[in-house]
């Protein structure tokens, strides 16, 4: 077990690790430097659980979200769903959605800049070849149709649209509430709401 390193999380975790890294003859234990936040599938929680945070404990929701955030830090991406490593298990970006809801409603806690990185990156950035659990899968096409057709090899195509669409109008309101300009004028035009047909 002498290749591989443990890394510790939670409040405890770093404890708990030293302890269980020993037992398993592991000779490394990291314990990143900030909080991380996981164990999260956004695909329910986009719409029921964060909302409800952001009105009620909006200071805890800052936090979460700047767990994300670490995590886009170190891996360059949002989780799609929260854990210590990126998993392909949510068909559309929802952490997007809650960043940006965060954005809108001015939570504190987490930082607007780095969020406004990430949300515009998992607005526009496919799923890179050899990466899963990150980038969008199909948006490409997306982009070509303002939907994913079925005869094209993507999987779930309608939850993927509209997925995507609900992440887009999240991110682009957060934008305009920012006053940031998209990269593109493909971008822009989805922002704008001018490429929809």
């Amino acid at each position: 077990m002498e290749m591989f390193t443990l890394m510790a999380f939670g409040g405890a975790g770093a404890i708990h690790a030293i302890f269980l890294a020993e037992e398993l003859g592991m000779t490394s234990v990291v314990v990143p430097p900030a909080p991380l936040c996981t164990d999260n599938g956004f695909w329910d929680t986009f719409r029921t659980v964060y909302p409800l945070l952001s009105l009620i404990y909006p200071d805890k929701l800052g936090a979460i979200i700047q767990g994300w955030l670490n995590a886009y830090k170190e891996g360059g991406w949002l989780p799609q769903w929260s854990s210590p490593s990126y998993r392909q298990s949510m068909v559309g970006t929802f952490s997007d959605v809650i960043v940006a809801d965060a954005i809108i409603k001015r939570v504190p806690g987490f930082e607007v800049d780095v969020a406004w990185n990430a949300i515009r990156k998992d607005s526009f950035a496919g799923d890179p070849p050899g990466e899963m659990g990150v980038g969008k899968v199909g948006l490409g096409l997306y982009d070509r149709y303002n939907y994913i057709p079925s005869d094209v090899g993507v999987s779930e195509m309608v939850s993927r649209s509209l997925d995507f669409a609900f992440a887009d109008v999240a991110v682009a309101n957060a934008g305009s509430l920012l006053a940031k300009q998209a990269l593109t004028p493909v971008a822009q035009a989805r922002f704008d709401g001018d490429a929809r047909k």
